[in-house]
């Protein structure tokens, strides 16, 4: 590093320094530490309120045999709409939501094919997002394969 970079940056510090050590400076950074405090609260009251949110969830069918041709596309996803509280949700909003794998031979008939309920969709749903969350709506409402 050159010299005048230095010294600009070792005056910047003493700046910085003089700014947050004098009076006025210290009641700024007092103002935002409780700034900061009051939002922590009010994040955590937001949070534990119910709201509705609409999330895709990725699904993936497992254990198709090879000897299957599957004739119907199946949908990359499924659109739900969930109510529940929004600690709850939060982790399906901002995080990476994960697949649900549905098991081609639980929901297999003897016709060849693959169908999967209005209230098995339901069930599996539930147990994905937790017992206290409510499906309000999902699209598609049932599987043919």
């Amino acid at each position: 590093m050159s010299t005048t970079f230095k010294k600009q940056l070792y005056d910047l510090i003493n700046r910085v320094h003089d700014l947050i050590t004098s009076t006025r400076g210290r009641e700024i950074l007092l103002f935002l530490v409780f700034l900061l405090i009051s939002y922590i609260f009010w994040l955590l009251l937001t949070l534990n309120n119910e709201v509705q949110e609409d999330l895709e969830v990725p699904i993936t069918l497992t254990n198709v045999p090879d000897s299957v041709t599957l004739i119907s596309d199946v949908p990359p996803s499924l659109k739900v709409s969930v109510r529940d509280k929004g600690s709850s949700l939060v982790r399906y909003s901002w995080g990476e939501v994960p697949t649900m794998k549905i098991n081609w031979d639980n929901y297999r008939h003897s016709s060849g094919k693959f169908l999967l309920g209005t209230a098995d969709l339901n069930a599996r749903l539930r147990d994905y997002f937790g017992a206290n969350s409510q499906i309000v709506t999902i699209t598609p409402d049932s599987m043919r394969i």
